[in-house]
């Protein structure tokens, strides 16, 4: 199972991994202001299993029209933090440590990822925050070889700080 990634190639999966869930998410990223400018400062994010819904559309709706619309539905029925009985797949935040990194948790597993790659998302990157690729850091959990974050909805601050 793989999804589409609008011709482009620097996001890709690596050789001998597989697909093996897609998820869309909903959440928010968080800024913070350092001399009059917004820093990322991670994000925190619920992510639903939709993998279901791309295996019973395969060869009926065309893939990148799902792509186009999932996020930005998710983005309007949804709330983040999830308080609807909506099953939650897994989790994203960020850890703080030594460094910043990103982490997906399930129930029972989970991740800590680093970048590995990004594109600007190519539709709107004014708006939406670039699309990611991230691979596992060794000895930091089992749930996943990579995760790719595509396909954003918004997500970018204001251009300028005001206080």
């Amino acid at each position: 199972m793989s999804v589409l990634l609008d011709g482009q190639s620097s996001l890709a999966v690596s050789d001998g991994e597989v697909s093996s869930m897609i998820a869309v998410g909903r959440g928010i990223q968080n800024y913070t202001c350092t001399s009059g400018v917004y820093v990322s400062i991670g994000a925190l994010a619920n992510l639903f299993d939709v993998t279901c819904f791309y295996a019973l559309t395969a060869g009926s709706i065309d893939p990148s029209f799902i792509n186009s619309i999932l996020p930005k539905m998710m983005f309007v029925v949804l709330d983040h933090p999830n308080t609807d009985d909506v099953p939650v797949a897994f989790d994203h935040l960020f850890v703080i440590n030594f460094y910043r990194k990103p982490e997906f948790v399930t129930d029972t597993d989970r991740v800590l990822v680093s970048k590995a790659a990004t594109l600007d998302d190519p539709y709107n990157a004014a708006i939406n925050v670039p699309w990611l690729k991230l691979v596992a850091v060794e000895s930091q959990g089992t749930y996943a070889k990579s995760v790719f974050r595509i396909n954003t909805f918004q997500g970018q601050p204001p251009s300028s700080v005001s206080i």
